[in-house]
């Protein structure tokens, strides 16, 4: 491709903009003096799509088709916001190595570890990011799910970044509000592009399979609200008594326990094995748990 005159292309020819290596990102590093700061803050990498965008150094990086795609200028974000990037990750060595690799990507990076959902969300509301990669399980029982709604409502985009597989956790973060899901599996320059797609407003998580992920879920709670339901016909006083034949209690213990006769807890356990469509309470035992009911 012939370029116009006096615009060298990103070679060896070029020193101010090295040759991007396959599948990594890079960064003008030492542009010439008529190149400004801004100019000089270029990203490119080479995607699979060898799909062109914007860069604010096209006087010495000019757009070529097989050459490095070239993303939005590094540290903007669609309506000339700062890209300000919030990593949420309570393993710190986890989080500091995410925070340098995007740093190096020319960034500006806020790293929250916690220790509670509140304590991130302070930190998001003091600097809004543009861009928040949260871990979905965080230390105790904290979910980074419940980050998403109130980081959403700020203005963030939310990648869930996490080793889990379950797909229904997954769609249920896309349900909540994220953008796309990133396995900590994946190449860091993966995650950097899935950032790049978050902050040009594109599909972080294909079209596809978001949608073949919020389907199984919805059928998934279907199939659990129809196995759940025959404990629904059962009364309070009949779940409690499925709850203590769940724990091993005879019928004279539970009767002692409740302080009525053994003659009523027989007939409550009668009424409830009845509900239930099984003939013994060693198979309510086994449907209660293999249905993973717990008394209300």
């Amino acid at each position: 491709m012939r370029l116009p005159t006096g615009i060298a292309p990103c070679s060896s020819t070029a020193p101010w903009c090295p040759p991007p290596r396959p599948s990594r990102p890079s960064r003008c590093t030492s542009a010439p003096a008529s190149c400004s700061s801004r100019e000089a803050s270029c990203s490119t990498h080479w995607p699979s799509t060898g799909r062109p965008t914007r860069c604010g150094c096209r006087r010495r990086c000019p757009p070529m088709s097989h050459s490095p795609t070239l993303l939005t200028p590094v540290g903007r974000a669609p309506g000339d916001r700062a890209a300000r990037i919030l990593v949420v990750e309570d393993h710190n060595l986890v989080g500091q190595g995410m925070e340098v690799a995007l740093r190096s990507n020319g960034f500006a990076v806020e790293l929250a570890t916690g220790p509670t959902i509140e304590s991130i969300l302070a930190v998001a509301r003091a600097r809004p990011p543009a861009v928040a990669l949260v871990d979905l399980h965080l230390s105790g029982d904290q979910t980074g799910r419940d980050l998403i709604g109130p980081l959403n409502e700020l203005g963030a985009r939310v990648i869930v970044v996490t080793g889990e597989t379950d797909r229904f956790e997954l769609a249920e973060c896309l349900e909540a509000g994220a953008v796309g899901v990133a396995s900590k599996k994946e190449s860091i320059a993966s995650v950097i592009d899935k950032v790049c797609r978050a902050l040009d407003g594109e599909p972080v998580t294909a079209l596809h399979e978001r949608e073949e992920l919020l389907s199984g879920l919805r059928h998934h709670r279907l199939s659990e609200r129809s196995r759940m339901s025959v404990f629904s016909h059962l009364t309070r006083r009949e779940q409690a008594v499925l709850a203590a034949v769940i724990d091993g209690k005879s019928a004279e213990a539970i009767a002692h326990d409740s302080f009525v006769s053994v003659a009523t807890v027989r007939t409550q356990i009668r009424s409830m094995l009845q509900k239930l469509g099984v003939a013994s309470q060693l198979a309510a035992v086994a449907l209660a748990r293999q249905a993973g009911w717990h008394p209300d």
